[in-house]
Parts: C-alpha cells; sequence; structure tokens
C-alpha cells in the first residue's frame, strides 16, 4: 500500500512533465498572386505539356506493338482490309482543318470538324455524366491535319469511352458511348 501510495505522486509528476511542453504552432502556408511568378507558372505547364507528348508517342509506339502482333495472326486477307481500313479516307474527309488549338469536350469539336466535311453527327439518346476530353493541338506539331484524322484523334484518345462509326454514303457519324 506505502509503495503505491508513493507511485501515484511520482506518475502525476511524469504526467505532468509531458503537458508543460509548449504546443508549436502550425505554419501559416499563404499564397498571393506575388507567390508565383508567371515565368514558373508557363515553365511548369511546357513541362507538364513535354510529358503528356512523350506519354502519347509511348501510348502510339504500344499500338504500333500491339497491331505489329495482331497482324502476325491475321490472313493475308485481313491484313490487306487491315492496311486498307487504316488508310482509307472517307469521301469529304481528305479536307484540311487548319490549326487546332482544343482541351474540353468531345462532342463540340466532333461538330464542327463533322460540319466542315458536310456530315451529321447523329448524338445518342442517352449521353454519360461526364463528356470525354480530348485535348488535341495541331499548331505545336506543325503538320496538317485533315478532318479524318481530328476524328481519329478524338476517339484514340477515349478509346475506352467512346466509339466513332463513320457512314459514308448517308454522310452520318454515330457515336457510342461506353458506360
Amino acid at each position: 500500500m506505502k509503495i503505491a501510495k508513493a507511485i501515484f505522486p511520482i506518475s502525476i509528476i511524469f504526467a505532468s512533465g509531458c503537458s508543460s511542453l509548449n504546443d508549436v504552432e502550425p505554419a501559416e502556408l499563404r499564397f498571393n498572386e506575388n507567390s508565383f511568378s508567371n515565368d514558373s507558372i508557363s515553365n511548369s505547364l511546357y513541362k507538364l505539356s513535354e510529358s503528356a507528348e512523350v506519354a502519347a508517342n509511348a501510348q502510339r509506339a504500344l499500338a504500333e506493338l500491339a497491331n505489329g502482333m495482331a497482324s502476325q495472326q491475321m490472313t493475308r486477307e485481313q491484313y490487306n482490309e487491315y492496311v486498307f481500313q487504316k488508310s482509307y479516307i472517307p469521301e469529304g474527309m481528305e479536307r484540311s482543318v487548319g490549326d487546332i488549338e482544343w482541351s474540353g469536350p468531345a462532342l463540340p469539336l466532333l461538330k464542327v470538324v463533322s460540319e466542315m466535311a458536310g456530315y451529321v453527327v447523329a448524338e445518342p439518346a442517352h449521353k454519360p455524366l461526364f463528356e470525354p476530353i480530348v485535348r488535341l493541338n495541331t499548331i505545336k506539331s506543325g503538320k496538317q491535319y485533315n478532318v479524318n484524322d481530328v476524328i481519329r484523334a478524338i476517339e484514340a484518345s477515349n478509346k475506352e469511352e467512346i466509339s466513332i462509326d463513320i457512314l459514308e454514303k448517308s454522310k452520318i457519324i454515330n457515336i457510342n458511348y461506353f458506360y
């Protein structure tokens, strides 16, 4: 009992010693317009766009590799059809689109380039909650793109969300969303 009475005050001293330390005030981070220069923001965006370009090139290389592996298992007739489909440009789709710098929903861009070729976009009755996003910059590449190139770029950048079918005879572009 005497030991318990002696231990109790000692434990109180130790416990109170911990609470006597002053808490360190957390540092406040304040940012204002002067914290960042336009150059640093521009530099960051440039590096981000370079990274996106590297990723797109890697994705293109992987697609070419996958197509090459698939072509080994195709018959000669299937391979010839594949090459034809890859290089075929539907009537009116060869028209140049000029310089495009777009970052936003896919459907408005698709409608604009479709109208340039004389096609109509057939929208599905049920649209997704979030429209597929497209980031396309033809200015930076320095290459002239045609309507077909832009439509294929839209489809390729959202291949898990959207399918685009071009019906050449009826001049309709059919959109299918994958939910």
